[in-house]
């Protein structure tokens, strides 16, 4: 059986090409996500999970409802349907959090492929039934964007006919002349000028703890590091070399770590982004006593072909047990 299949999923979701990423003067809040989604994803024991979700802002975009359907198949049983209605929030750092009391159904996601001040895609983990660990990825439906059709307008007057007037007679058919030789070709027109260069490309990556194990996010006690790479069956390991990546050229910025819990008062846990082994000294951030989030960082590393990345993590002794995740922007030129 395999383990982790939620943690697989929502690394293959981190490479996804966006169109671009909030910016901090975007402002990002429930109204940013309305409209239809299509959601498909797994859960763990090899589950498929299908449907749609639609979501209403309420009138002060501090959050809204939502309604959905939603097919759930597991091999070797039939498919089971829900209809699940809740509430969600987005959060002005691009967080956002899905709730429905009765079924239950907990997901905590990050929204993404902001337009405006208009989301396209949602990334998000949690449970169904208090049991059903799930991942899923949220695309904005191709028709929410598209308002009904409004009422057609009154047909205007029809003006008064004109006089009509008399036929002229029929001139003659003349003679049909000869065909004319074909002209010389002409000459090649001017090259146009060569278009502006497109915009670079830019995804999300990845990564956090096994959601699978026991413990969450470890470390080697009292502020001892552990890394993680992109990805999230492999949670954290002792030894950078077995989970670091190669990254093409490209620049690394807005670190984000989300946590399932806080580490508590006086305790802390710290993220960092390392190249080569190295730790970098802009894409690093904190959590501290009752926060559970931190970033996004402001600034940018630089990699060349070949670097490598890692996310290095470590936490005060007496820090909370937690799971957690951290993305990061790659553009690549």
């Amino acid at each position: 059986m395999r383990r982790g299949v939620v943690g697989m999923l929502v690394s293959l979701m981190s490479v996804a090409i966006i169109a671009g990423s909030p910016r901090p003067s975007q402002a990002i809040d429930s109204c940013s996500v309305n409209g239809g989604f299509y959601l498909s994803g797994y859960a763990v024991g090899d589950t498929e999970v299908l449907g749609l979700f639609n979501f209403v802002p309420n009138g002060t975009c501090t959050g809204g409802t939502f309604t959905g359907n939603v097919t759930i198949r597991q091999d070797g049983s039939p498919a089971a349907s829900l209809s699940p209605s809740g509430t969600y929030v987005v959060n002005n750092d691009t967080t956002m959090t899905i709730t429905d009391g009765s079924i239950p159904i907990t997901l905590s996601g990050i929204v993404s492929q902001v337009s405006g001040v208009t989301a396209y895609s949602i990334h998000a983990i949690g449970d169904v039934g208090g049991a059903i660990n799930v991942g899923l990825t949220m695309t904005r439906s191709a028709l929410s964007a598209t308002g009904p059709a409004g009422p057609a307008g009154p047909a205007g007057p029809a003006g008064p006919a004109g006089a009509t007037g008399p036929a002229g007679p029929a001139g003659s058919a003349g003679a049909k002349g000869d065909k004319g030789d074909k002209g010389d070709t002409g000459a090649a027109g001017a090259t146009g000028a060569t278009g502006p260069a497109g915009a670079n490309a830019a995804s999300i990556l990845t990564g956090g703890s096994d959601p699978d194990a026991v413990g969450g996010l470890t470390d080697g006690g009292a502020g001892t590091p552990y890394y993680m790479g992109p990805g999230r069956a492999g949670g954290t390991q002792p030894t950078i070399a077995t989970v670091e990546v190669p990254l093409p050229a490209s620049t690394v910025q807005a670190l984000r770590v989300k946590l399932e819990n806080a580490p508590g008062a006086g305790q802390t846990r710290k993220f960092t982004v390392m190249k080569n082994g190295t730790a970098s000294t802009t894409q690093t951030c904190t959590i501290s006593g009752s926060a559970t989030a931190c970033g996004p960082t402001s600034a940018s590393e630089s990699f060349t072909t070949g670097d490598r990345l890692a996310v290095e993590h470590s936490a005060s002794s007496g820090a909370a047990t937690s799971q957690g995740g951290w993305s990061v922007v790659v553009t690549v030129p």
